[in-house]
């Protein structure tokens, strides 16, 4: 039997495809595929291989903090995609695109199939070009096609800092993009000037970012050269990195406020501060993404992005949890029930040491010093949350009529602290049937609370912005609450620690 080498087969098998295959494709194409077979072979859920457009898109999405493009926000509906916010003084807005408008062209070419990440290849690019776009709108009957120009859209990491009372700042940091660092550090100056001795740092369902930005948000909380986090490669020695500089706020009590939305880049920070003793953490287990990607650039702009090491916190715990990639999804390999209680996050994890001595716990994510499962709603509310869920379009098109019709009154009153009209609601059921959306009445009565909030967040985000939006709902965060108690009337760390260590598990 002839022994064929692997380039030999491939050779044989590129050559036969080619040749004889029933559905023609060019040689580019085949290659292209063979390559993306090739990396997908790798059963490395975090690699992949980009053309030069979707390294684009994905350096944007990912790590950018600009980009030209229109100002506003796409998700699938169907086979086609939905607009979902529009940023004021943007192309979008200025247009006066809808949330709720479909894209259905693109210069003229028929989105019909595309993804959101197809669309926004084509509706971002060079500051200052021009785009078509074509929409179709509910009860307009015709196509309504817009020629914008691309402008640089901004998207903050740190969105609004606020005061909660007299001495507590709350930052919430949404990604590390390239100025993470300089817009937490301005925000905990702002705050500290307001009178702030205590913080709240946010890092719920903060998916990561760029490393370099992440470091630099711990080096705000820490002393100079304190390790951050060590990466382990194969076959080379682990790599230290160190706060380079003393930080602007070392002193003064810290929270942070953690959940299974918090990953990668949010894990470190997270774990950094915890390991040295500068933070009580609050909430629930982080997502235990704790692997190092490292994109290669390949000729003619493409790129490959694989795993090439993993991330350890100072203390030598590993950030990382094991999933498996199934249907496009992350899986997690530990298939036990998500646990309710401190004493469950912990249970048959290893155990390490914080610098002051305090016993933490490893085996992937950041495990909270202090447990609080966020707030959910009743169980009696879940037929009109699959509702809302199966007809997201329509219901965002509802919820935005709605917000249009009060918001002028709202705004007008000049006070945040407005009170709910249930007219509202019954507002909202009358623009979901003339969506043509079925509403079992006994349903939508039981999910009033989901509905309430949902014309709460969306009113008052429209008339007073996104802080508004975060005040409205702190009675509803019991995250956010613990973190309040543990730092009223304390004065040092240790003191916020010690009275985490009281509460039961």
């Amino acid at each position: 039997m002839l022994h064929r080498t692997g380039i030999e087969l491939f050779d044989a098998v590129f050559h036969e495809v080619a040749a004889h295959s029933v559905d023609s494709l060019s040689e580019d194409v085949l290659y292209e595929n063979a390559a993306r077979g090739l990396v997908k072979e790798l059963h490395d859920p975090y690699a992949d291989l980009y053309s030069p457009a979707e390294l684009a898109s994905f350096l944007r999405n990912s790590i950018g903090n600009s980009y030209g493009g229109l100002g506003m926000g796409i998700e699938q509906s169907g086979d086609e995609v939905t607009v979902t916010a529009v940023f004021a003084g943007f192309p979008a807005a200025l247009a006066g695109v809808q949330i709720g408008d479909r894209i259905v062209a693109v210069d003229g070419e028929s989105t019909k199939g595309w993804t959101p990440d197809r669309v926004s290849a084509h509706t971002t690019g060079a500051v200052g070009t021009p785009v078509e776009v074509t929409f179709a709108r509910a009860g307009v009957p015709t196509a309504i096609r817009d020629r914008m120009i691309r402008s640089k859209v901004h998207v903050p990491s740190v969105p609004y800092a606020v005061m909660l009372d007299a001495h507590t700042g709350y930052i919430p940091v949404q990604r590390f993009s390239e100025t993470a660092a300089d817009e937490a550090a301005r925000a905990v100056a702002r705050l500290r000037a307001e009178g702030a001795s205590s913080y709240v740092l946010d890092l719920r369902g903060n998916g990561g970012g760029d490393l370099d930005a992440a470091l630099a948000v711990t080096n705000i909380f820490l002393h100079a050269n304190q390790p951050v986090v060590s990466v382990r490669y194969r076959g080379q020695l682990p790599q230290l990195l160190k706060t380079r500089d003393q930080g602007d706020e070392t002193a003064h009590p810290l929270a942070v406020l953690i959940d299974g939305g918090t990953a990668s880049a949010s894990e470190i920070v997270a774990g950094a501060l915890q390991d040295h003793d500068r933070a009580v953490l609050v909430g629930t287990t982080s997502f235990g993404k704790g692997l190092v990607q490292t994109m290669f650039p390949l000729d003619g702009g493409w790129a490959v992005k694989m795993t090439t090491g993993r991330w350890f916190t100072p203390s030598g715990r590993s950030i990382h949890r094991n999933r498996t990639l199934v249907n496009n999804r992350l899986v997690d390999d530990d298939t036990t029930p998500a646990p309710t209680s401190l004493l469950g996050a912990r249970a048959g994890r290893p155990t390490y040491h914080s610098d002051a001595g305090r016993t933490l716990y490893g085996g992937g994510g950041i495990i909270p010093d202090v447990f609080v499962a966020a707030d959910t709603f009743p169980s009696s509310a879940r037929p009109m949350l699959r509702l809302l869920a199966e007809h997201g379009a329509d219901a965002r098109r509802a919820l935005a009529d709605v917000a249009l019709d009060v918001t002028p009154a709202v705004s007008a009153s000049g006070h945040s602290t407005y009170t709910d009209d249930p007219a509202w609601r019954a507002a909202f059921y009358t623009k979901l049937e003339a969506y043509g959306v079925k509403v079992d009445r006994q349903a939508f009565d039981a999910g009033a609370p989901v509905i309430d909030r949902l014309i709460d967040r969306e009113v008052a985000r429209r008339a007073f912005g996104d802080s508004a939006v975060f005040r409205r709902g702190i009675p509803d965060d019991a995250q956010l609450r613990a973190a309040l108690n543990l730092l009223h009337g304390a004065a040092t760390e240790q003191q916020v620690l010690a009275a985490a260590d009281l509460i039961p598990s």
